[in-house]
């Protein structure tokens, strides 16, 4: 079964299969280091490659760039690859017109909402009618999916090809949705937060009656607990805990009075 990380890095790759993604990569990236590329030469190769003599190389094709002696910068040796920081182009560079710093955005996104409106904008200066681009623009909604699997649609899936039309209702319907969406969550996480409140008063209660009443009627008082959710019940086992002279009286009175409470 497929991990969100998995669809990610799938979409990723495809996003870099695309020629203008490669070019408006080479954009962010000094001219020194650009100088001798021609962007319109770009061709996908695969991560596994032969070369002509047979020698079989694995995700390196260093062997097919070739640095004229007049190149401003050179070679270094041993190091092979460079470390693109993604964050840069997110906050750094113009907010229209580089693909690659759409996905940047779109990977570094605050909430699902600014994620949705920047799939708007983008859609926006995109030019639809290109397959190319209507292509690209299906690989940042299925890259915002892989993210988010609770808004994505029952039936989504990465492989199938879906026109703008469907594209930009999808886009459509998440926005009106992100509401609702954001008060499920809010509720989600208040019922988390509620849960820890609860886990943390249990043990607190357990800690309480172990140093009155010894390990023993801890451990009891722990099996008796396990099931309490009601942070009002909680409090009456904590003012037993103080009023009580033994722990068979504490105990005697939580399997009465508290257990059976509201």
């Amino acid at each position: 079964m497929d991990t969100p990380r998995d669809n990610q890095d799938r979409v990723m790759k495809l996003m870099l299969r695309c020629p203008r993604m490669v070019r408006d990569l080479l954009a962010l990236l000094p001219t020194e280091w650009t100088a001798v590329v021609d962007a319109a030469s770009l061709r996908e190769l695969p991560t596994e490659f032969i070369g002509e003599r047979g020698d079989k190389r694995i995700a390196d094709l260093s062997g097919l760039v070739h640095v004229p002696a007049s190149h401003p910068l050179s070679v270094p040796a041993g190091h092979r690859y460079a470390r693109f920081d993604l964050r840069n182009p997110a906050t750094q560079y113009p907010k229209r017109g580089n693909r690659l710093a759409a996905l940047a955005r779109l990977m570094f996104a605050e909430s699902p909402l600014d994620a949705i409106q920047l799939l708007k904008e983008v859609g926006n200066w995109l030019d639809l009618r290109d397959e190319d681009e209507e292509r690209l623009y299906r690989y940042y909604v299925n890259w915002f999916y892989a993210i988010t699997p609770t808004l994505r649609p029952r039936d989504w899936d990465p492989e199938r090809e879906r026109k703008v039309e469907e594209l930009m209702r999808e886009v459509s319907a998440l926005e009106r949705n992100t509401d609702r969406w954001l008060e499920r969550h809010r509720r989600d996480a208040f019922a988390d937060g509620r849960q820890e409140v609860i886990a943390h008063e249990r043990a607190l209660l357990v800690q309480m009656a172990a140093r009155r009443f010894g390990a023993d009627t801890g451990r009891r008082l722990e099996a008796r607990l396990r099931a309490v959710e009601n942070l009002g019940r909680l409090e009456k086992v904590g003012v037993l805990i103080v009023d009580s002279e033994t722990g068979e009286q504490l105990l005697d009175g939580i399997d009465g009075a508290v257990m059976n409470s509201s």
